[in-house]
């Protein structure tokens, strides 16, 4: 028994990792370019820092939100998770929270973060 998934996220795994590297030898950061739909439980804004302007004068700032999966499905680290209608966030953290008693497994927590504009 879990709590119902009536929202749906798109899900880009993160595909970098040590076997590609730039010529210098880097390690390069890629996320699959075709995203899968996946069902989720909700989000929940945890916060949002507004930072001072840059150079140029432009504000930035930095949104965290927890998404609530269900508990067969979790994200890797740096992957990216699109939510509707507000942009791509990457994945920061996964609280695992299925263990719940007499069968009853809620989900788990995924924390999500955004920077625009810095």
């Amino acid at each position: 028994m879990t709590f119902p998934t009536p929202y749906t996220v798109d899900w880009f795994p993160y595909t970098g990792g040590p076997e590609t590297v730039d010529e210098l030898g880097n390690e390069t950061e890629s996320w699959s370019e075709t995203a899968t739909s996946k069902p989720v439980q909700g989000w929940e804004y945890n916060n949002t820092d507004r930072l001072t302007s840059n150079v140029r004068g432009e504000i930035g700032a930095i949104s965290e939100v927890v998404l609530s999966v269900p508990p067969d499905w979790t994200p890797g680290m740096r992957d990216r998770v699109e939510l509707p209608d507000q942009g791509i966030y990457e994945v920061t953290g996964i609280s695992l929270q299925c263990n719940g008693f007499h069968g009853w497994q809620p989900g788990n927590l995924v924390m999500l973060k955004r920077a625009q504009g810095v």
